[in-house]
């Protein structure tokens, strides 16, 4: 496992364009959101090393429907401002993890998982660092899963968890029956792990 490389750039401005791309209906109402909005991609940039923390700050969207459909299009309706904020993310990976899942380690990305799920969150739909390349079968049973009922979250974020790479977590125990080696494999987590040990436990869904 490695690191994701996060999108450096004004996350703010990024919506802005994709906003300005919007046929005039959905645009005026995203535009009278912006502070909101504004307001809201902070708080994420500030909650990166305890996302759970957003929780507190997770908006009611019963009475404004109107503003949560123009947040959610603004990804599912692509756009060439989106579709250049994609194509940074993948050009910023490593040649020798650009093309794989992080998720699973195994699959070709060829699609964009939301950590802050965009049915909960849709106001995080396009911004860049909550958007992680992966696999559509990855992508198809996270669903929305990201956080427990304790509230630990459950997914590696690759963009700003700590990943221990010097330490080590997957073990093998080989046996032999019959002269067939038989492998055993276990997990050990030591402090600080934790959001490692819930993604992996999770890897075969």
């Amino acid at each position: 496992m490695k690191n994701l490389v996060p999108l450096r750039t004004s996350y703010f401005k990024e919506f802005e364009t994709i906003v300005d791309a919007k046929q005039e209906s959905r645009k005026n109402i995203l535009k009278f959101a912006y502070d909101m909005i504004e307001s809201q991609y902070l708080k994420y940039e500030q909650s990166v090393d305890e996302l759970a923390e957003i929780l507190q700050y997770k908006l009611d969207y019963t009475d404004n429907i109107d503003l949560k459909d123009a947040l959610l299009h603004c990804y599912e309706a692509p756009t060439k401002p989106l579709d250049l904020i994609k194509k940074k993310i993948i050009l910023l990976q490593s040649n020798e993890f650009r093309d794989k899942c992080h998720y699973c380690g195994i699959n070709m990305v060829d699609t964009f998982d939301h950590y802050l799920p965009k049915s909960l969150f849709p106001e995080y739909s396009v911004m860049p660092i909550n958007l992680f390349p992966c696999c559509a079968q990855c992508n198809r049973k996270k669903k929305d899963e990201w956080i427990d009922q304790k509230n630990n979250r459950t997914f590696i974020n690759f963009y700003f968890d700590y990943l221990p790479t010097e330490k080590q977590f997957l073990f093998c125990d080989i046996t032999y029956e019959d002269s067939i080696p038989i492998a055993d494999y276990s997990l050990f987590f030591s402090s600080g792990m934790n959001s490692v040990g819930g993604h992996l436990q999770r890897r075969n869904w």
